[in-house]
């Protein structure tokens, strides 16, 4: 099920993920809407988990020099189970189901690159179903942005075109 956003959201969205604690007066006031409105609305949207609040940190600055991210090759219809074994993991950022080369990425975070073989002794070995795994080491990050409201304005921009070029039932 889909939650239909409309400009409204999308802005109140796009002034939120540049600053999560913007307060709802300014946000109001950027975009032309009482106050009440900006509320009200990021309360509904957070009810429907559209989306919510978090604190990214600077990893590299905080000492967590390990940024590993490992592809996992799964054996046939075991790949699901692995992603839960490891999205229970708190080093693990990010578990993903794939098609392509992995049937499991994973993004996760160690204090150093030399904790990575613990991890593949500790959290890898024992998990069943993995036929092998190939790992890269992040040298360095150019880019990690959380700005994906251009990306809902093209999707409902396209949702919006698709249901105008449908063509009426015939009856």
């Amino acid at each position: 099920m889909s939650f239909e956003l409309d400009e409204t959201d999308v802005s109140i969205l796009e002034l939120l993920q540049e600053n999560g604690r913007r307060p709802n007066v300014e946000i109001a006031r950027g975009i032309g809407v009482a106050e009440s409105t900006v509320r009200k609305r990021i309360e509904r949207m957070q009810q429907a988990g559209v989306f919510r609040t978090v604190i990214v940190p600077d990893f590299s600055l905080l000492g967590l020099n390990g940024h590993i991210i490992i592809g996992i090759h799964a054996e046939l219809g075991r790949a699901p189970d692995i992603a839960d074994l490891l999205a229970a993991r708190e080093e693990v950022r990010l578990v993903a189901l794939t098609t392509g080369a992995f049937d499991v990425v994973a993004d996760l975070f160690l204090p150093s690159v030399s904790d990575y073989l613990e991890f593949i002794q500790d959290a890898l070995r024992p998990i069943p179903g993995i036929k092998s795994v190939e790992t890269s080491m992040v040298l360095q990050q150019p880019k990690s942005r959380y700005n994906w409201t251009e990306m809902l304005r093209r999707g409902g921009e396209q949702r919006r075109a698709a249901k105008r070029e449908k063509p009426a039932a015939v009856t």
